[in-house]
């Protein structure tokens, strides 16, 4: 098999696993903007029903007759529109300070708090028809999906707190029948939440796992094709090129252009080296980029520019996402490359920093920023910058021009590794 045949295999194989792994993002990005979307439905929803609730509660006011069993309208007015203020003053925390703010963590227990009291209230308050009102505590207890023991204990307090004003209220007015039914009530709330909180538990631990097993799936088989993909560039284009070099310097004293041609296989060998060592792991370190660097400006700037070899502010021993270094490699080459075509440039010098963010600094002089800007290179860099969420400023420091690339450390989107890595 030719070298371009396996490279060309290497990288549909790379290309298609960082397909595999924008599809799956993609999906749980899809997931994340699902529950966001739910989350802001949130404040609609409360508004409605206590804007209804408060119309209920207008229309039950101008009853003549009692609303349920013993229940008076007014009472029925009072308790609905308890009901509805939590609702509002929920709602209204969840539009304007957002779902995690402790404000709207408060109004929502004071909403829940409300609405307890509101339904005990008509159950102890309707005489005889306490019944349906019982049900109801009970069926909600059974609707309750807690998502946390921290959420189920606090629903569980809230309830005893509930349930223990209005037992007492019946207690200190002589209602010992209402008191037996909300003791009922609080027994049966109590024994569904238990019976809910178990399942739940269970079906989110599972939904976790799950996840967890997609991500760890993923990330395996990416791993396998950029380990199949090293093997292929190793054993395919590495050694075609080797031989080629061999051949080359062979012939090195009997053809004039045999030397040259054989100084540019040797940097490409090199340059192919570091990027197989760097496919083999997830990680790659300061010292591997700094030589594929190296290897990438002294392949494009030949021999007419003198590039310096690549200076480290940290140790080389610094770990960065091996995408992160491709990133910065492939933005840089046509970078380069219009440095070393720019009339009267003669030096190149790099030097690279690994802080929050990767920063590659390329120095060229003598130059001038009006002219690098209007290189195509500088624009095609910006663009593969911008590809990675990073990016390329120019700035003139005396004779000579500086051109930043700054990278974000973490790992580069999937889209820039598809892409493609830097060319050997």
């Amino acid at each position: 098999m030719s070298a371009s045949v396996r490279t060309a295999q290497a990288t549909t194989d790379f290309v298609d696993a960082a397909t595999l792994e924008v599809a799956t993002i993609q999906a749980l990005e899809l997931d994340a903007d699902r529950s966001e979307a739910r989350l802001r439905s949130w404040p609609v929803a409360l508004g409605v029903v206590g804007i209804a609730a408060c119309g209920l509660a207008l229309a039950a006011w101008r009853a003549p007759d009692p609303v349920f069993g013993d229940l008076s309208p007014g009472a029925f007015a009072v308790l609905v529109l308890s009901a509805s203020c939590g609702f509002l003053l929920a709602a209204g925390a969840h539009a304007w300070l957002g779902p995690r703010h402790a404000v709207t963590s408060l109004t929502a227990e004071l909403d829940r708090l409300l609405r307890v009291l509101a339904l005990l209230g008509c159950m102890v308050l309707s005489g005889a028809a306490a019944l349906p009102f019982l049900f109801i505590d009970i069926g909600l207890g059974f609707m309750w999906r807690p998502r946390s023991r921290r959420w189920w204990y606090r629903t569980l307090v809230l309830n005893l707190v509930a349930h223990g004003l209005a037992l007492a209220g019946c207690l200190a007015t002589g209602r010992t029948g209402d008191a037996i039914v909300v003791v009922l009530a609080l027994v049966g709330n109590f024994v569904a939440q238990t019976m809910t909180a178990g399942p739940t538990w269970s079906a989110t631990r599972s939904r976790v796992e799950r996840d967890l097993l997609e991500q760890t799936l993923l990330a395996s088989e990416v791993a396998q094709v950029r380990e199949r993909m090293a093997r292929e560039l190793h054993d395919g284009v590495g050694a075609e090129i080797t031989a080629l070099f061999l051949q080359l310097r062979g012939h090195a004293e009997r053809v004039p252009q045999a030397a040259t041609l054989a100084a540019s296989a040797q940097l490409a060998l090199e340059e192919l080296r570091t990027v197989v060592l760097m496919l083999s792991g997830e990680r790659g370190t300061l010292g591997e980029l700094a030589k594929l660097l190296d290897a990438t400006c002294r392949r494009l700037c030949g021999a007419t520019v003198d590039c310096e070899r690549v200076q480290l502010e940290q140790g080389p021993g610094e770990t960065l996402a091996a995408p992160v270094a491709f990133a910065a490699v492939r933005a840089l080459q046509p970078l380069v490359q219009s440095l070393a075509g720019l009339p009267g440039v003669r030096r190149l010098r790099l030097r690279v920093s690994l802080g929050e963010a990767l920063s590659v600094t390329v120095e060229a002089s003598p130059a001038q920023v009006v002219a690098v800007e209007g290189t195509g290179g500088a624009a095609e860099a910006r663009a593969r910058a911008a590809a990675s969420f990073g990016s390329v400023e120019a700035q003139a420091s005396g004779e000579a021009v500086r051109l930043v690339l700054t990278l974000p450390r973490s790992q580069v989107p999937s889209e820039a590794q598809g892409a493609g890595a830097p060319s050997a």
